[in-house]
């Protein structure tokens, strides 16, 4: 019949997100489910603070890593290999649903992640003490010195970066293994 209206579900989780008025969907492509996630979250933080730790390390220290020695090369490697890890699987995890259970079911995540928070904190506490002995002395006493709080705040970022891959780590391991807060299976506290 030429005049017969379809009703049309459009609420599938490919169909992409309400706009402002409610009746034109926008990304369908994205996947909206994993973005809201406690992990798309942490894996977006990861993403921005590993781009600040970088961004950090090159502008400020790269003309002074002689100073720092290989504190400095180990931190801006750290920082590297975690962003673009980081970013692949965001993007990987953005784009497909399917990313998502094969990567998240399998140790992968978890050991990515246990690598990432290991480097990351071991460099950024590295980095700290020799930004502290090299170029705290240097602050001291020349006007206007600015390397030494940015890559202060650099290591600090450093270490706050380290600290969301080791709660990634965590809920990784937790998928892992397969203990869900929705499904009510937690592990036990101790055992007699």
């Amino acid at each position: 019949m030429p005049g017969r209206m379809v009703a049309v579900n459009l609420s599938g989780p490919d169909q992409g997100v309400n706009c402002c008025c409610g009746c034109i969907r926008c990304c369908g492509c994205i996947n909206w489910a994993y973005v809201t996630s406690a992990a798309g979250i942490a894996k977006i933080v990861e993403f921005v603070l590993g781009s600040m730790c970088q961004s950090l390390a090159i502008k400020f220290g790269l003309a002074h890593a002689s100073e720092m020695g290989s504190a400095f090369d180990a931190y801006l490697s750290a920082c590297s290999a975690g962003l673009l890890g980081s970013g692949c699987l965001l993007f990987c995890f953005l784009m497909s649903e399917k990313s998502v259970k094969a990567v998240r079911s399998s140790l992968f995540e978890t050991l990515y992640n246990g690598m990432c928070a290991f480097l990351v904190l071991s460099s950024s506490s590295s980095l700290m003490a020799a930004v502290n002995f090299f170029l705290w002395p240097r602050y001291l006493v020349t006007p206007f010195y600015i390397v030494y709080p940015a890559m202060f705040g650099a290591a600090c970022l450093g270490l706050l970066l380290g600290g969301v891959y080791v709660l990634d780590c965590y809920m990784s391991y937790r998928h892992y293994k397969g203990y869900s807060p929705n499904r009510g299976n937690h592990a036990p506290i101790y055992s007699i």
